[in-house]
């Protein structure tokens, strides 16, 4: 991934490229719930310390996810993305645009493929409307692997985006990012688009 920009370089330089954000807040509650979940591989050596932590102080857990493993993450996921931005011919496109409208945003991204003929998008449309969170029921959704949080109530949930927003060296990091990235609003309490 980190190496696409001298494969596409020594392959004559002309891309189509599609850069997928997210909200760094977002990205930020989504690392902590997949840690605390063991839900990925490389992440599973921190749960037993998160869920510890967790337990006893959501504010602590949340902290030691920054100290350990937030940090460097948010850092360099944003220094990839902007670095593709920067191009000029990647098109960004918004997790928070396919959740909000699915279609729309994926013809932005047919359109950037250049991929404009109406029944081939069309076609694809339905392939990747598979992949719409909106479309799928709640049993559908409970079984989803690629959704954090399931392990949290709503009321837990909360909890967490609060003592996120506590923390403020993590948040003086996510609102610097989402500002770069063309958030509006700097963390997830208020709408981002």
């Amino acid at each position: 991934m980190f190496g696409w920009q001298k494969y596409a370089q020594d392959h004559g330089g002309k891309v189509r490229c599609v850069v997928m954000t997210r909200h760094p807040f977002s990205r930020f509650k989504s690392l902590y719930q997949y840690a605390y979940e063991g839900g990925e591989y490389a992440l599973r050596e921190y749960m037993d310390e998160i869920q510890k932590r967790h337990a006893r102080d959501i504010e602590d857990a949340v902290n030691y996810v920054y100290q350990t493993i937030g940090k460097q993450t948010l850092e360099e996921a944003h220094a990839h993305i902007t670095s593709s931005l920067a191009r000029g011919d990647c098109l960004q496109i918004k997790l928070e645009n396919l959740e909000r409208d699915f279609d729309a945003t994926m013809i932005k991204w047919f359109s950037q493929w250049q991929i404009t003929e109406p029944a081939t998008q069309r076609r694809l449309l339905e392939i990747a409307r598979k992949h719409d969170f909106n479309r799928k029921s709640e049993a559908e959704m409970a079984k989803e692997h690629h959704k954090s949080g399931r392990a949290f109530n709503a009321s837990v949930r909360a909890m967490i985006d609060h003592a996120i927003r506590k923390h403020v060296p993590l948040m003086t990091l996510v609102q610097k990012q989402a500002t770069e990235l063309g958030y509006e609003s700097p963390d997830m309490s208020r709408k981002s688009g």
